[in-house]
């Protein structure tokens, strides 16, 4: 297992540093592309490695110093290029500077963390599980391993109530980022439409850091409120990308910042869902499958995006 955890933690470094890389030398679109691939590759990886993790940790605090860092990496990504391209620098010598992320995750994971799977580990969650399913002929139950490939499609169905309210939720605040943001900028602004693309990534941003790290202080156990409210947010952004009604940047940029905030709450409170009401011998098992949920809404969305956004595009009023 810690062999295995590994051999993926150096993948996810080797990922990150090739995607910018790429990115920053890229002089086509298919070279830029494969960059964009390989950094979509490390973050998938990544969260479903790393969150699978906190179960393994007594101190409930570890799932809100997770949520609360990956909140806080899209939040200082985003201000971080924002601040670097205002500062004079080009996205290449940005790029390149950011190199020093994948670093300090390599430095972070195997120097400074101390490993759960050597200290914390509870032996009896760790056990192989019985078998409900399947028949017996002796008096002795049949056990399938938790790592076992059977055990995990067993326990997709009771991942289910976790899986689709997130999957919902970044749908639909996927298709409103790719499809609708750079519909929604207002010409006459005191920030310039290509400078507001920017900000409202950083605004969104700060929305998820600020949620993600609200989970000792709110607490949601209707996973399926926060799908309606973000396909309200979605409503709201077709209509605006369309008849452009808003006054003001500044009510843009609230906006943006709540659709963030959903975002976050959905993102911490299944997880929080889940060690709180998963049986603990599968909550590692639960917890992965769960964590390919934002993956899924956020590839999906882009299939949904682009038709949307051409769509609009083509509209005359």
């Amino acid at each position: 297992m810690q062999l295995f955890s590994s051999i993926r933690t150096i993948l996810v470094v080797i990922s990150s540093a090739l995607g910018l890389i790429l990115v920053a030398l890229s002089d086509s679109l298919l070279v830029a592309v494969l960059g964009v691939i390989c950094t979509a590759f490390s973050s998938g990886l990544g969260e479903t490695s790393f969150i699978s993790f906190t179960v393994y940790f007594k101190d409930k605090s570890v799932l809100s110093g997770w949520s609360s860092g990956t909140g806080g990496a899209g939040f200082f990504g985003s201000l971080t290029y924002a601040g670097l391209m205002m500062a004079g620098l080009t996205p290449r010598t940005t790029l390149f500077l950011l190199l020093v992320v994948p670093l300090t995750m390599a430095i972070s994971f195997w120097l400074i963390l101390e490993n759960p799977l050597n200290t914390s580990i509870d032996p009896e969650e760790s056990a192989p599980v019985a078998d409900a399913a399947a028949p017996s002929t002796s008096n002795t139950p049949k056990t399938i391993s938790r790592h076992s490939l059977r055990y995990k499609i067993n326990a997709i169905p009771r991942s289910l109530p976790y899986i689709l309210p997130l999957t919902l939720v970044y749908y639909f605040e996927y298709v409103i980022n790719q499809g609708l943001f750079e519909l929604c900028l207002l010409q006459n602004a005191f920030i310039d439409p290509k400078t507001q693309y920017r900000w409202f990534q950083v605004f969104y941003q700060i929305g998820v850091f600020i949620s993600r790290s609200s989970i000792s202080v709110i607490q949601i156990d209707k996973l399926w409120t926060l799908a309606v409210i973000q396909g309200i947010n979605l409503i709201y952004f077709g209509l605006e990308a369309i008849y452009k009604f808003t006054p003001s940047v500044i009510i843009v940029l609230i906006i943006i910042l709540w659709e963030g905030m959903v975002a976050g709450l959905t993102y911490v409170n299944t997880f929080h869902n889940i060690q709180k009401e998963v049986r603990p011998e599968d909550r590692e098992t639960v917890t992965g499958i769960t964590s390919v949920s934002d993956g899924l809404g956020i590839t999906s969305s882009g299939f949904s995006a682009i038709p949307l956004h051409d769509a609009i595009c083509k509209l005359s009023f």
